[in-house]
């Protein structure tokens, strides 16, 4: 927690360097998916759906710095060497997660299907359309009960190819990064932002997005 004035500098530090580090391209869709994530439950109720971010880009774009800074921003205490989870945990640990919040932004990294097996993938992606959707999944316990996991979480991937599956391509924002098209500018406006304590922006943000009207912002 911040006193308002210390607030009130990392807001001004925030909103001058936060459209600067990459491409109104890449840098707009992505605020804004991480924005709305705190009200992901009232989307689903209306549209029964969230959409999935999906990063690409090849090894420098970017991809997981950005999404490292975006995820500090949302509350997380993570260091810029700090790992996101990988497209390759097993799937116990994939339904752990994605049951674990309905509006805390669980980020993946390092999705590469043609470095994966092929049964990992399907699995992969067929993980991600249910969560799309909000579904459940469940697993059996040895006295013959089941557990249910309801695969709520909003879902951001990151890799060197986007997702592509037919059935997927309707359920995401798709954003491409490339390392040509960083500048010195973009990278001083993150080294600034690295700087500031992100992790306090959602301490007000939060209580703001609990007290918005929700289906007035929706109409207009």
């Amino acid at each position: 927690n911040l006193s308002d004035l210390d607030y009130h500098v990392l807001l001004q530090s925030v909103y001058t360097h936060l459209l600067r580090v990459n491409d109104p391209k890449v840098i707009i869709p992505t605020i804004g998916w991480f924005m709305a994530t705190p009200l992901k439950p009232r989307f689903s109720e209306v549209y029964e759906c969230f959409p999935i971010l999906s990063i690409a880009g090849t090894r420098g774009a970017g991809k997981s710095t950005t999404l490292r800074l975006m995820w500090r921003l949302m509350g997380f205490k993570i260091g810029d060497d700090g790992k996101l989870f990988s497209c390759t945990e097993t799937d116990f640990v994939m339904l752990k997660l994605l049951s674990s919040t309905t509006s805390i932004p669980i980020l993946f990294d390092e999705y590469k299907p043609y470095d994966m097996p092929q049964q990992k993938v399907k699995s992969l992606r067929r993980t991600f359309r249910k969560a799309y959707d909000g579904e459940k999944e469940f697993r059996g316990r040895p006295d013959q009960s089941t557990v249910e996991y309801s695969l709520l979480a909003p879902i951001a991937v990151a890799g060197e190819v986007p997702l592509t599956e037919g059935a997927l391509l309707e359920r995401i924002i798709a954003i491409e990064m490339s390392p040509n098209s960083l500048n010195q500018e973009m990278r001083d406006a993150y080294q600034a932002l690295r700087a500031l304590q992100l992790q306090a922006f959602m301490s007000r943000y939060i209580p703001f997005m609990l007290g918005t009207d929700f289906e007035l912002e929706l109409a207009e």
